[in-house]
């Protein structure tokens, strides 16, 4: 049932990005995630018991399904197969569940979807309109939004700006999708934001909201990419500094109108960038 209580892993169990669709499409089962938990955390005795050091210890949030599929069809991307088009849950929905979690003492709120930033554009609503209800709440909380498209922060920043700047205490993360610094390989990715644009948008955010912390994902060796482009995704890191970064190689999925583009990149050049930009950008994992 969407909304019950579930653990979201910790950050470093989310490197295999099988794993990741997994999570994506089923965060809010509570089968789904205690069966992961108790493989991390029997991984982790295991390392103990060898003298190994163990991964992070899990953290509890209350996620919240705010809506199925998604509005883009980027071409390496399968789980839009499963998933289909944008479907958003009512605004009350959420607040209930919203509410539901707040009452049973839960602190750790996590939105969750394919893509957080088109939440409501097929119900007449947005994700700066849910916020504003969410935030008009009273409660000890702080939210956590991932997966937000660059676009659909470019388009919201000069509402979601001042939001996070007006609840400090209230707005733990934001997970920005960024996927490359080219803007000739975001088109070849079907993503419609430029660079530019998502650069300024998250540099506005640094500058009126500080304290919130930025976490973003690009995909290393898309079919085409060259040194150049690869270095272009570097630079934009760089300037940002993010938080975290998490390193997805590009690969094949079924399906996936990528599969079909010329000019794969070897996995060996895939791998040498991969280490580049892990030695180069703190925060960043694979």
């Amino acid at each position: 049932m969407p909304g019950l209580l579930d653990y979201v892993l910790a950050y470093r169990l989310f490197r295999h990005s099988f794993f990741l669709s997994l999570y994506k499409r089923f965060s809010t089962s509570r089968g789904f995630l205690k069966t992961a938990v108790n493989l991390s955390e029997g991984f982790n005795s295991v390392k103990r018991r060898l003298g190994l050091t163990a991964r992070d210890p899990i953290t509890p949030y209350f996620n919240i399904r705010i809506a199925e599929g998604c509005a883009f069809k980027c071409s390496y991307c399968s789980i839009k197969f499963a998933t289909g088009r944008i479907r958003s849950k009512p605004v009350d929905w959420i607040m209930s569940e919203f509410r539901a979690g707040l009452a049973a003492g839960h602190r750790l709120i996590q939105l969750v979807c394919e893509d957080t930033g088109c939440y409501g554009i097929d119900i007449g609503s947005s994700m700066p309109a849910l916020l504003r209800e969410m935030l008009a709440v009273d409660g000890d909380y702080q939210l956590i939004l991932i997966d937000f498209g660059g676009y659909w922060l470019v388009k919201y920043v000069d509402e979601l700006t001042p939001l996070f700047a007006a609840n400090p205490d209230r707005i733990r993360e934001l997970y920005v999708s960024l996927q490359s610094g080219s803007d000739r390989v975001l088109k070849a990715m079907r993503r419609p934001e430029k660079a530019a644009d998502v650069r300024a948008a998250l540099l506005d955010v640094k500058r009126l909201v500080p304290h919130l912390k930025l976490r973003t994902t690009v995909i290393v060796g898309f079919p085409g990419e060259t040194e150049e482009e690869f270095e272009l995704t570097i630079g934009l890191l760089r300037e940002i500094g993010f938080d975290a970064v998490e390193i997805n190689r590009y690969e094949d999925r079924p399906g996936a109108y990528a599969t079909t583009l010329p000019d794969k990149i070897p996995p060996a050049t895939i791998e040498r960038r991969v280490e580049r930009l892990m030695r180069t950008i703190p925060g960043a994992r694979s």
